[in-house]
């Protein structure tokens, strides 16, 4: 993936979970690793993600990069993410 890949990815994950915001450290984070990253499939992985979760994936969920724990993934994803205060 290229970094401007990468922005309209993290992007479409803030429009498709409006109520989070992408933290600063998760940006730093997909561009260490976003040139090791195939696009079609994190597009896929992520619309996979959508469409079964309702919250934002974290990193390992949708690059396949790690195996999450699916007891677990469910919270990860506040690591990488900062609940909107003012969304309605």
């Amino acid at each position: 993936m290229t970094k401007e890949e990468t922005f309209k990815l993290l992007a479409l994950i803030e429009s498709m979970y409006p109520n989070v915001t992408v933290k600063n450290e998760t940006v730093l984070h997909w561009m260490a690793y976003c040139g090791f990253l195939d696009h079609s499939l994190v597009i896929n992985n992520l619309l996979r993600h959508a469409r079964s979760k309702p919250y934002p994936p974290s990193f390992d969920e949708i690059t396949g990069l790690q195996e999450s724990n699916a007891a677990v993934s469910g919270l990860f994803w506040q690591n990488e993410y900062s609940i909107r205060a003012n969304h309605r």
